[in-house]
């Protein structure tokens, strides 16, 4: 009988005995089968070989799956046609843990692990397969982790504390920055009878918090810390483990709607419906909280229904991510395409593999010019008979390829059904003052610039909130206080009511203390910023929600729970009750495709621009092992990692980054990944993997002297003595391959 071990070093066992497997590629292949569904051959030479063709992949797989007869387990891998996976009959341990946790063999399930899952196995020349490992891995330390609360839970119920102790103490071992894990010990400990334990384990609390995070404990752990030590002293102590959050709201609290009038667009209203009437693009600018969106949604919803697709700040990265995320929007979660032509399904796949498998990657600029012609006839098929408008919020994040093929999709929209689903683009001013203009201009779309709302609007919006027949002089502070910027007036607004500042009478008109006591209402305390405004709601939130938060504004747009949870030091459900309580707040929304947003960037840049540098170095650095783990894109990844300081962990996702936009005849997106993998200081085997694919990618460009430098660059790799002997054969033979086609 054969079985396969995977937590802790790999090993293939026949009858309980270790078979001698010791070459590093075929215990990763067998860990790769192991965790996939059934994999084709062409999939499993690019994560264990991708510097290789795949003919002479396909030559060391099979020489790999010769290891495996030669050791005496030939039955190891099935393949079925062109497909690998590992034999049903293969007792797996994974599986195994999986069953017994499941059953409610809690025990059964520890006593399985032998270590890390798959420790020891890495493989320096294979980058995708790596990223793969540290997905697998986090995967598995879930079940672990999942395995050893609930056995601390058990014990600790039956009374067997020390038991439970040790549990608490292999999940610190496994995460020191779970702080409820480190509240856990603390307790444990105490009720054992060994205080001075529970305290010193609160200090290795505080100062792996402060080294690791930047952060100081909660109020909890500080609740905990100080009752044990009165409890030390022989004091009696009071102090409650879960102070108050915040304040009770009291019953003459005037509420904020959640959306507040809409006032002062009567002219940019009319400019709008012109263009509407004409089937014309839409582009509306303006700084951030400013009202565009709410413009443009209002606008769009009162002449049908119409799509949103968002930009992320991290789309710049990943070409046609924005385009994408617009398609997928038209497209809902099935999206059928079988009324089209099939080579336009087959194009489509490219962005959305659900359709099915996509042709070979783009390799000439015809290939690209069908590409784009199957996008325009899909994104008009799509929309035709479902939305009237297409809503492109944040279109300044947008990456070059996207905003190339929406220019494309817009003219040909006209040419195919000039009267339906237009285009209304939304951005904030670029660096380059007429660049939003041109871009109106290659829409042929109208161009408006939004200003921040002028006194009369800001009155009227007053008015219509407070229920005052003439709230003139409230409004006029309001105003200079705000610069009429629609986003901070709302802040401002909730702050003074959280604050017990706005109250409501009777008569349900607003009032405050300094109604009849000023002039000009100068002594009202407002926020001198939309920074100070959002900074101050989010700290009377609680501590829990400060980390959350400040790990988010990190984080990008649609985050997880999962992938903030490790870098605020709590669990995955106190992160979402967090993150619940934001909501709430209005300071987060619920992404439109999964996960979590921030309401408003302004709110983003507040909290990003409080952090310190070592703050935001430490939350990057825990950010980007989530990443991984959870699956990211390696662009993310990659840009996690380089913001942390562990520069030559962004190599591997780099590499890869590059090889997603190359697959989409993206090449210069290509390059600037593989630059910015060469400066991230890499192994030699990566700067071998790194500057051949600079150098045809260069070729391709046809920017002849940068690829005579990376000839050159690849020549001198070759020669220095850092790379094995298989690996500078290969360098050279690239360089004789270039120099052969530049000569032709």
């Amino acid at each position: 009988m054969l079985a396969l071990e995977l937590l802790g070093p790999v090993r293939l066992l026949r009858d309980d005995a270790a078979l001698p497997i010791t070459v590093r590629k075929t215990l990763a292949l067998l860990a790769l089968l192991a965790c996939s569904e059934p994999l084709p051959r062409p999939r499993v030479v690019d994560l264990l070989w991708p510097t290789l063709d795949e003919a002479t992949g396909r030559r060391n797989l099979r020489r790999e799956l010769a290891r495996l007869r030669e050791a005496g387990a030939a039955q190891a891998v099935r393949a079925e046609g062109d497909f690998l996976t590992l034999d049903a009959s293969v007792v797996l341990d994974v599986r195994m843990a999986e069953d017994d946790l499941r059953s409610g063999f809690v025990e059964r399930s520890i006593e399985r692990w032998r270590g890390m899952a798959m420790d020891g196995l890495r493989l320096d020349d294979a980058p995708g397969f790596d990223e793969w490992l540290d997905v697998q891995r986090s995967r598995l330390q879930r079940l672990r982790t999942s395995a050893l609360e609930v056995s601390a839970r058990d014990h600790e119920q039956r009374g067997e504390r020390g038991i439970a102790l040790q549990r608490i103490e292999l999940l610190l071992a496994l995460d020191p920055l779970q702080e409820q894990h480190h509240r856990d010990a603390m307790r444990l400990l105490s009720a054992t009878g060994r205080r001075e334990a529970a305290i010193a384990q609160y200090e290795r609390c505080r100062a792996v918090l402060r080294d690791e995070l930047g952060l100081q404990p909660m109020a909890e752990t500080e609740a905990l810390a100080a009752s044990l030590r009165g409890a030390q002293r022989g004091a009696v102590t009071s102090t409650p483990l879960v102070p108050p959050i915040a304040p009770p709201i009291a019953s003459d609290t005037p509420r904020l709607p959640a959306r507040l009038p809409f006032v002062g667009r009567s002219d940019e209203a009319a400019r709008l419906e012109a263009a509407w009437r004409t089937g014309s693009a839409i582009v509306i600018e303006g700084e951030g909280g400013v009202g565009k969106t709410r413009l443009a949604l209002d606008f769009a919803s009162a002449h049908g229904p119409y799509a949103l697709a968002r930009c992320r700040s991290g789309d710049a990265d990943i070409p046609y991510a924005s385009f994408t995320r617009a398609l997928r929007t038209l497209a809902g979660p099935a999206p059928d395409l079988s009324a089209l032509d099939p080579w336009v399904a087959g194009e489509f796949a490219r962005l959305l593999p659900e359709l099915g498998a996509a042709p070979p990657a783009m390799r000439s600029a015809e290939e690209r010019s069908r590409f784009f012609e199957a996008c325009a006839i899909g994104w008009c098929f799509l929309a035709a008979d479902e939305f009237d408008a297409v809503v492109l919020d944040d279109w300044q994040h947008a990456d070059a390829a996207s905003r190339a093929l929406l220019v494309f999709v817009a003219q040909r929209r006209r040419e195919i059904s000039p009267l339906t689903a237009r285009e209304i683009v939304l951005l904030r001013p670029d660096a380059d003052p007429a660049a939003s203009g041109a871009l109106a201009e290659t829409l042929q779309a109208l161009y408006l610039a939004l200003q921040p709302l002028d006194g009369e609007a800001v009155f009227d919006l007053v008015r219509q909130l407070s229920g005052a027949e003439n709230p003139e002089r409230f409004a006029e502070r309001l105003q200079r206080a705000t610069g009429g910027n629609p986003f901070f007036l709302a802040e401002t607004l909730r702050q003074l009511i959280e604050l017990g500042l706005l109250q409501q009478g009777p008569d349900g008109v607003w009032r405050t203390q300094y109604d009849d006591a000023t002039r000009d209402y100068h002594e009202l305390p407002l926020p001198a910023s939309v920074r100070d405004a959002v900074l101050s709601r989010v700290h009377r939130l609680g501590a829990a929600c400060v980390r959350v938060l400040e790990a988010a504004a990190l984080a990008g747009d649609a985050f997880a729970p999962s992938l903030l949870a490790p870098a605020c030091a709590l669990s995955e459900l106190d992160t979402v009750l967090a993150i619940e309580r934001a909501v709430q707040a209005r300071l987060l929304r619920e992404h439109e495709s999964s996960g979590f947003a921030f309401a408003h960037d302004l709110v983003q840049q507040a909290l990003e621009s409080s952090l310190s540098q070592e703050r935001r170095r430490l939350v990057h650095r825990r950010l980007a092992l989530g990443a991984e783990a959870g699956g990211a894109p390696p662009a993310q990844i990659a840009r996690l990692h380089e913001a942390s300081g562990e520069r030559r962990r962004a190599v591997a996702p780099r590499l890869a980054a590059g090889d997603a936009a190359q697959g989409l005849n993206a090449l210069a997106d290509a390059v600037t990944h593989w630059r910015k993998g060469l400066e991230d200081d890499p192994s030699p085997s990566q700067a071998l993997a790194l500057r051949v694919r600079l150098m045809r990618a260069l070729m391709l460009l046809d920017e002849l002297d940068a690829h005579l430098a990376e000839t050159a660059a690849l020549r001198a790799l070759a020669d220095g003595g850092t790379l094995t002997a298989g690996e500078r054969s290969d360098a050279l033979i690239a360089v004789a391959g270039e120099l052969a086609r530049g000569d032709r």
